[in-house]
């Protein structure tokens, strides 16, 4: 019974910090979309949101390797 409020505390906080990582995560976005297309040309800038809209369309990718980061195990235990 000692670890459920324990466990209760930790998952509120745990929201808290993911719903305050997606938040400024998303005012990041807007002001560098903002700069850009202050700085850039139109078609500057319209390259730069097409080359966003194909990184977005793949978010099961490593951002470090470029490989999916979910990969199933061989049955000999290697990846």
């Amino acid at each position: 019974m000692d670890q459920q409020p324990d466990l209760k505390l930790k998952t509120a906080r745990t929201l808290k910090w993911n719903t305050v990582d997606k938040f400024a995560s998303q005012v990041l976005y807007a002001v560098t979309g903002v700069v850009l297309a202050n700085l850039l040309s139109k078609s500057d800038f319209g390259l730069v949101g097409a080359m966003l809209v194909f990184q977005a369309s793949e978010p099961d990718r490593d951002p470090e390797y470029g490989r999916p980061s979910l990969r199933s195990a061989e049955p000999d235990g290697e990846i």
